[in-house]
């Protein structure tokens, strides 16, 4: 530990700063010392020192006799003392007395090894398992992304991370569907309760003293293209009223979810729940106006020879182009996309002319974003419906949400 012939010396420090020293047992005894004939003054007396027991030097299979010295250590350290440097040596959270410790004083001092649950640290992350969760429940990688907010290849990176971590496959295909397996519906039945519980528990705690909270699920295109661009107004109107806004195409567990509204595209057939129509919904052509310049749309039949984007709406261009007295020879093409947030962003940006939903764009086209080439309009079988159990109704926040959307709606 030290060069030959150096002097070492032991020392541990106590709570005051004060230190104990103890002489290696090699330490050679102290020559005595030469008395001198000549008179000095007398030296002051030495100051006084904690009394403690031998210490031994700590080490497998050492004497564990005079421990009692350590007994008044609060997680000491030995520093061991050169002539040119000191060197610190942290004392591990075991017995001082090492390995070959039995602890046979009643001063001996065991200092306690820091634990840690093992379960806590075995978790996968908490955001592959809400994907997990949603894909399982979901049934389609592309409908989870959506109500996520994520892309399909974030999706499919969770899901693989899932799988690396429990070390088990959870999905298989089976031709050209993905299914889970006897393993995925397993672990799904048991994640899906969990988060649940830990999504109430969260909505619970975070409720602000004095304030209410409104929670609305909506499909994503209305929350992105309507609701949101409103929200300051709903806010000025309800300053007590926190609003809290979840996406999802998937019909909607009022009790489970704790949602208060929710608001949903289609026929107004949601058995045993109120649901209110908001208004009739017109289906029509937009496109970009750099777009519309450029292609020289002028009549109806024109719009055969550019790009059409193509979605998943109930009316589709055949209706719009028999409305239009267009007669189609062959199949109409172009790129599908799913979702009418996507539709109506690859319109703005240029890449074709889209069948949009009038209450979806008339604030890009009041802001010059989309341009209406032709004025025909479709009358939907389908329209936007506030959705919520009859009972939710005689909530002044739900009533006051239901009010506010049917006068901004007009």
């Amino acid at each position: 530990m030290v060069g030959r012939g150096r002097k070492v010396i032991f020392a541990a420090i106590m709570k005051d700063g004060s230190r104990i020293k103890a002489k290696s047992p090699k330490a050679r005894p102290k020559p005595a010392r030469k008395v001198s004939n000549t008179c000095s003054a007398p030296r002051p007396p030495p100051s006084p020192r904690p009394t403690v027991s031998r210490i031994s030097m700590i080490g497998r299979g050492r004497s564990t006799r005079g421990n009692a010295a350590f007994t008044e250590l609060d997680f000491a350290k030995l520093i061991v003392l050169t002539p040119r440097r000191s060197t610190v040596f942290p004392i591990r959270p075991r017995s001082l007395a090492g390995r070959g410790a039995r602890g046979k004083g009643k001063h001996a001092c065991t200092l306690m090894k820091k634990t840690h649950s093992k379960s806590m640290h075995d978790l996968p992350p908490l955001n592959a398992l809400r994907v997990f969760e949603a894909r399982a429940r979901i049934g389609n990688f592309t409908r989870a992304a959506e109500e996520l907010g994520l892309t399909q290849s974030a999706v499919s990176r969770q899901i693989q991370l899932l799988e690396s971590r429990l070390n088990l496959q959870l999905f298989r295909r089976n031709g050209r569907r993905i299914q889970l397996t006897q393993e995925g519906q397993s672990y799904s039945q048991v994640v899906r309760p969990a988060l649940e519980m830990l999504s109430k528990e969260t909505r619970r705690l975070s409720r602000k003293p004095g304030r209410d909270t409104l929670v609305v699920s909506t499909v994503p295109s209305f929350a992105v293209k309507w609701l949101a661009p409103r929200l300051q107004k709903f806010q000025q109107v309800n300053e007590g009223l926190d609003l809290r806004i979840l996406t999802s195409y998937e019909r909607t567990d009022f009790e489970r979810d704790g949602i208060d509204v929710a608001v949903r595209y289609g026929a107004g057939d949601w058995p045993n729940m109120h649901a209110e129509r908001l208004a009739a919904e017109e289906v029509y052509p937009v496109c970009g106006p750099q777009f519309l310049e450029r292609e020289d749309l002028r009549q109806p039949v024109d719009l055969l020879r550019a790009p059409l984007l193509h979605g998943e709406v109930t009316e589709g261009w055949e209706d719009w182009f028999d409305l239009a007295g267009v007669a189609l020879s062959a199949p109409l093409e172009g790129p599908r996309l799913k979702g009418s947030c996507a539709l109506i962003q690859a319109a703005i940006d240029g890449q074709g002319v889209t069948l949009a939903q009038g209450s979806l764009v008339a604030s890009d086209l009041r802001e010059g974003r989309l341009s209406r080439p032709f004025p025909m309009a479709l009358r939907s079988r389908h329209a936007f419906y506030l959705v919520c159990p009859p009972k939710a109704l005689q909530q002044s926040k739900v009533a006051a949400f239901c009010d506010w959307v049917s006068e901004e709606l007009k």
